[in-house]
């Protein structure tokens, strides 16, 4: 299904498929389309340049924000990926977000991969592929 409403963005002029990866993010975890979750999380989710507040969203899906982590191992990850919802903020041209779905051992290289969905890149299926900024955490 192509989704191409308007999202919480400065005079509204981008679409959630252009710029709405972190929304796409919250929309799988939370079961919904994005344009539901769009209309769902309401204004008071969103700053006025469209930002999300972490914790009101949170509030609003029945989770708990346990806030962000920076310089994690994908071991360390892997944990985390068991006990709360992942979203990774990663580095692209301009700020993207990722689910991080489970963990996997890579038999080639012998390490551990965190397994991705990507909203705007579904060839990328590895956390390891981008470079990672922090994660976030939602305790469902």
């Amino acid at each position: 299904q192509n989704i191409d409403c308007i999202a919480r963005m400065p005079c509204h002029t981008d679409t959630i498929s252009k710029s709405g990866c972190l929304l796409t993010c919250l929309s799988m975890l939370g079961l919904r389309t994005p344009a539901e979750m769009n209309i769902f999380l309401g204004d008071s989710s969103f700053t006025e340049n469209g930002q999300l507040y972490w914790n009101e969203a949170a509030k609003k899906l029945g989770w708990v924000y346990e806030g962000d982590r920076t310089g994690l191992s994908d071991i360390e990850i892997a944990d985390l990926i068991c006990q709360y919802f992942v979203i990774a903020r990663v580095r692209t041209a301009k700020e993207h977000f990722v689910v991080a779905t489970g963990h996997m051992i890579d038999p080639t290289r012998g390490t551990c991969r965190i397994t991705i969905a990507d909203p705007a890149s579904p060839g990328k299926r590895y956390l390891d592929e981008y470079p990672l900024l922090r994660i976030h955490l939602y305790k469902p």
